[in-house]
């Protein structure tokens, strides 16, 4: 795992990435931060962040996933719940159902789901995770 090392985002913004799950890296299981999630690997369970969610080209994720904005170039099997942005490149593919504000679709891109796009009331009930506790206070677990 790389940490606090600056990378560009493929198109995305530049950021510091806190948590990165590698290529050739499996995880089973609730991945939970305050920060920067980058998947290059594969994770099977549910992934939380109050920031950015990057998934590389080569990621594989079969998981429900929630997050402040997120860019998607890999494969992704779950339900998304972001409160800002989603971006899905002309590599990536979702199959599940989103919920965001904001969505931009590329040419080639594919998205098998429900859309329902946010208002501001509906985005703050989305909780942010607690400071002291990786899971949500209303016991959420995706």
């Amino acid at each position: 795992m790389r940490m606090f090392q600056k990378v560009q985002q493929n198109g995305g913004p530049t950021s510091v990435v806190e948590t990165m799950i590698a290529p050739g890296v499996r995880v089973e299981g609730e991945v939970a931060s305050q920060g920067n999630v980058t998947v290059e690997g594969e994770v099977h369970g549910s992934i939380k962040t109050d920031q950015h969610l990057r998934v590389g080209q080569a990621a594989k994720i079969s998981a429900n996933i929630k997050a402040q904005t997120a860019y998607i170039s890999g494969q992704v099997q779950g339900n998304i719940k972001i409160k800002d942005k989603l971006e899905l490149t002309d590599t990536g593919t979702i199959v599940g159902d989103v919920e965001t504000k904001t969505i931009v679709i590329a040419e080639g891109g594919v998205l098998h789901g429900k859309i329902t796009m946010l208002t501001d009331t509906k985005i703050k009930e989305l909780k942010p995770l607690p400071k002291s506790d990786t899971k949500s206070e209303d016991g959420d677990q995706e």
